[in-house]
């Protein structure tokens, strides 16, 4: 991951509590099919109850593709917050992993209303998710 993408990345989180907040990850896969990631593009959330689900807006899916293909960029995963509660995938994230595919990264961030921010990584393997450990370059 991009340093300082983090920190980024917690801000917006607190900013959007307590409702999920959902981006769209950019960049690459390197040679061992690690994950770079440099950049985040924020997509509205649709979902009837956002403090606890979030709906992708399709046209924000559109925009980052746009976006990550003038940069010579992939869309490379996904992060979301989940208020008040731990950083592990839900029955919900597990479904839309089934959908995407095993080379993305989701990052899920844990936000509470002290504005505390515990984000973790994980990669889907086709059945379920495993932890992924993320490095800042």
């Amino acid at each position: 991951m991009r340093d300082g993408l983090a920190d980024e990345l917690a801000n917006w989180m607190r900013r959007g509590y307590p409702y999920e907040v959902v981006a769209l990850l950019l960049g690459s896969f390197d040679s061992a099919d690690d994950i770079v990631i440099t950049q985040c593009v924020p997509v509205a959330n649709q979902a009837l109850d956002p403090s606890r689900h979030f709906v992708m807006d399709p046209q924000g899916w559109l925009t980052a593709d746009t976006q990550a293909q003038s940069l010579g960029l992939d869309i490379v995963g996904m992060v979301h917050s989940h208020p008040d509660a731990p950083p592990y995938p839900s029955h919900a994230d597990s479904a839309s992993a089934a959908l995407l595919g095993t080379r993305f990264v989701y990052l899920i961030a844990a936000v509470d209303a002290g504005g505390a921010v515990e984000m973790q990584a994980w990669r889907w393997d086709g059945q379920m998710f495993c932890e992924q450990r993320l490095q800042c370059r």
